[in-house]
């Protein structure tokens, strides 16, 4: 599986505290399948504590079959807090089944060349 992995930046105390990395882990039984990309919202910006921020993930059957009931978890990295209790997603394929920690998208089917949008936002907090 193909990925793509963002950096975000966030700045505290006037600086530049740290590079942090947007990581997309996942395992899959065969390789050509699916590519994975998932990237923050604002990529080129800073953020602060405090400060909204979007993961969007786009998954792709690159292959020639169709991918039936594929369930798609993602456990965020720590720095990312819910929005209240919990973080706001949007799929434009399959069923979200948990929206904390990990956030779960069952029952995904994805037709050769087909591609699926996932629209996580939680806060900045360190």
């Amino acid at each position: 599986m193909n990925n793509k992995i963002s950096e975000v930046k966030i700045f505290k105390n006037n600086e530049v505290n740290t590079l942090k990395k947007a990581e997309a882990n996942f395992s899959v039984y065969s390789e050509g399948v699916l590519s994975l990309k998932k990237s923050v919202d604002k990529p080129e910006e800073y953020y602060v504590d405090g400060d909204s921020i979007s993961m969007n993930i786009v998954l792709k059957n690159i292959g020639d079959k169709i991918i039936t009931d594929f369930k798609l978890k993602d456990d965020l990295e720590d720095f990312i807090k819910p929005m209240g209790d919990t973080y706001k997603v949007v799929a434009s394929k399959g069923q979200i089944v948990s929206y904390s920690k990990p956030i779960i998208i069952e029952g995904i089917t994805l037709a050769p060349k087909e591609e699926m949008r996932v629209k996580i936002t939680g806060i900045i907090e360190e």
